[in-house]
């Protein structure tokens, strides 16, 4: 950042001076910072709309965005939503198989009755279709907790 820039930017907000040395005022950090990072000075915020800006700088905006996105990509931080589905899936299969085979674990190593293993066994079909319906945005969310 230029030294005009930094000059326009502390006179705009009124932050004081601290004191003067050699002539040029010096100020608190603590004052200045907050003036100097505000992202809304430098081109992002939550105001910020690239198609409000003039077409070569909107060109560099998205051309500067996708390559963010492109390094964001390989430091895998950002995922491809299709390794996300298969990961949820993965999770959400595991969860089922379990959920499937609980009345009968139970059954042997609680000593339920084959009643009770049944009734279990129905409550956890109803809650997966619940959990389903909520998934696929079928049911709102208060009958999915039933």
């Amino acid at each position: 950042m230029g030294r005009d820039t930094v000059a326009k930017r502390l006179a705009a907000a009124n932050v004081p001076a601290a004191e003067v040395r050699a002539g040029h005022p010096v100020y608190r950090l603590r004052d200045a910072a907050p003036v100097l990072l505000d992202k809304g000075h430098a081109g992002g915020g939550e105001d910020f709309d690239p198609c409000d800006l003039p077409p070569k700088e909107r060109k560099d905006w998205f051309n500067s965005e996708e390559s963010r996105l492109a390094v964001q990509a390989k430091a895998r931080r950002l995922i491809p939503a299709a390794e996300v589905e298969v990961e949820y899936a993965e999770l959400v299969k595991g969860l089922v198989q379990f959920l499937d085979t609980l009345p009968d674990v139970l059954e042997r190593r609680a000593d339920l009755s084959p009643e009770q293993a049944v009734a279990i066994g129905e409550v956890i079909g109803e809650q997966r279709q619940a959990l389903y319906d909520r998934l696929v945005g079928d049911a709102p969310a208060e009958q999915a907790s039933d």
